[in-house]
């Protein structure tokens, strides 16, 4: 709310204190339906609606159900965006994805596509019969191949 007129303080004061008290993460980890329930109430909130009335009671171009429309809009917008915070913060501290309580940040997908990676490249070393280490010596059937080549070359 930005360049509004002084005599909506004390509405977006008291509108802000109701809706940031109406869901916090706390009540949405014991409900996630809690955020119907609080923005009804908040729409349906006769103080508010009365004091919202009040302070554009000046305003003679609108009629009564305009304003209660344009308050109900204006409501709406308000608890919509704080409520995508509170998401935010609950999903930030609940969820795998952008957690930082998590030791590998990964989606269930990623966790899955990088165990399938790792049992893959543990197939593929044990076939192999493991890595020869650079100080090891050769062994004689490839001693062999390496003599043949030699004088056939010559």
């Amino acid at each position: 709310m930005t360049l509004v007129s002084e005599k909506y303080f004390d509405f977006g004061i008291e509108l802000m204190e109701k809706v940031s008290s109406s869901i916090t993460v706390e009540k949405l980890q014991n409900d996630l339906d809690v955020t119907a329930i609080a923005k009804q109430s908040i729409l349906q909130d006769n103080e508010l609606i009365t004091k919202f009335l009040e302070c554009s009671k000046d305003n003679k171009c609108l009629e009564e159900v305009e304003k209660k429309k344009m308050y109900d809009e204006l409501v709406q917008k308000i608890v919509n965006a704080r409520f995508c915070e509170e998401f935010r913060a609950y999903r930030a501290e609940f969820t795998a994805r952008g957690s930082m309580n998590k030791e590998n940040n990964f989606t269930l997908r990623q966790s899955l596509d990088s165990y399938g990676r790792k049992r893959q490249a543990k197939k593929d070393k044990n076939k192999k019969g493991g890595t020869k280490k650079s100080g090891e010596r050769k062994d004689s059937s490839q001693e062999e191949v390496v003599v043949k080549k030699l004088t056939i070359s010559l």
